[in-house]
């Protein structure tokens, strides 16, 4: 439920709870894994966001130890967008304060706060350049963490100051053939900074599921919380080609890869992240009409070629009915990270506008791997 209270604040609030937690598979009902419970109120002004949010977590299955679920009140995140000034330069701003409590297992307080100063250049020549220098800094006070060096429980403050500086270099070639556009686009960005610092008195909440694809190639964060950080000094690559029509027709084709000057123990042997080379990442897409469109994107390992992702995702039909389906294959077991296992599954849709107020919608999602079987329909 959403009520906006006017043309900057709104709230609401999301109730999911069971009486028990086998109810729910019992009777063959929408079960996800966990049942989220939040309530939040929202700021939007013209160059900035506000919002505050509670979350409480109850699980669906036996596994969970009583106690350990966390309960988070309150979640706190505020941005800013900053006007150009001199140069055409501007500073973003990002600022967060956490309160995470267990009754079993330890518990964190944060205060977070990043600015950002941007500088976007384009050179006579048609080079695009972005060069974005960073500092942020991050306040913990936990509770009954372990501490994996000296193998105890940790009770008190951490802090650290992370500076980064980036420049990104683009240059878009474009060729238009009679009544077609060719694109090609070289990508290379350079980032530097120091070793990160992610000390195990600091317990990872928020940023387990780090996934390495064509969508955070270029990003100089990978994860996507604040318990870690991605230091060092690294370099991300690729080239980007298309191929579009006057008829709106078009193929594009994605391919990249990330070097970094020294290894880490940061990422796990699964990530694609693990070494001074990364795996490669991409994808294709091929949209011929707008009756189909089809798309891979791809993870390939950097050093036998073979495929650690991929996803196959399709969709054909008019505007009146679509039919779809979407294959997805990962191996990402890690003893490392428990959240993240290998995954083989087919989901399947179709959508039919029956009249002006009526839509018919059937979807099914098959689990293909050993343990295969039916998630949900």
């Amino acid at each position: 439920t959403r009520w906006d209270l006017n043309k900057r604040w709104r709230t609401g609030a999301n109730l999911h709870l069971a009486s028990d937690d086998t109810y729910l598979r019992r009777y063959n009902l929408d079960a996800p894994t966990w049942l989220t419970t939040n309530a939040f109120i929202e700021r939007f002004g013209q160059q900035s966001y506000l919002s505050a949010n509670a979350y409480h977590f109850q699980s669906q299955r036996r596994t969970i130890a009583l106690g350990s679920t966390p309960i988070i009140t309150p979640l706190i995140e505020y941005k800013y967008y900053g006007k150009p000034i001199r140069g055409g330069s501007f500073i973003n701003a990002n600022a967060s304060a956490l309160a995470l409590y267990r009754e079993n297992g330890s518990d964190q307080t944060r205060l977070s706060s990043e600015i950002i100063w941007n500088l976007p250049y384009v050179s006579p020549l048609g080079s695009l350049y972005s060069l974005k220098a960073s500092l942020r800094g991050d306040g913990y006070y936990v509770r009954d963490v372990l501490d994996k060096n000296n193998n105890s429980s940790f009770t008190g403050s951490k802090g650290r100051i992370f500076p980064q500086i980036s420049l990104e270099w683009r240059l878009p070639l474009i060729n238009n053939i009679n009544d077609s556009t060719h694109y090609i686009e070289p990508i290379i960005q350079g980032i530097l900074s120091p070793t990160a610092k992610n000390p195990s008195t600091i317990p990872n909440e928020d940023s387990r599921d780090l996934e390495f694809d064509d969508t955070n190639l270029f990003v100089d964060q990978r994860f996507s919380g604040h318990d870690r950080i991605e230091g060092g000094t690294r370099i991300n690559y690729g080239i980007l080609w298309n191929f579009e029509t006057r008829a709106n027709s078009f193929i594009e084709v994605l391919l990249g890869q990330s070097y970094r000057l020294k290894k880490q123990d940061l990422f796990s042997t699964r990530s694609g992240l693990d070494g001074k080379f990364s795996d490669y990442v991409g994808h294709i897409r091929y949209n011929p009409s707008e009756y189909f469109d089809m798309s891979y994107r791809f993870r390939i390992n950097n050093s036998n070629f073979s495929a650690e992702k991929s996803e196959i995702s399709t969709s054909f039909g008019t505007k009146l009915v679509r039919f779809g389906a979407n294959y997805t294959q990962v191996n990402q077991n890690d003893l490392k990270n428990q959240e993240l296992e290998d995954r083989e599954e087919l989901y399947a849709f179709f959508n039919a506008r029956l009249s002006k107020y009526w839509n018919l919608t059937g979807t099914h999602r098959q689990n293909l791997g050993a343990k295969g079987g039916r998630i949900r329909s």
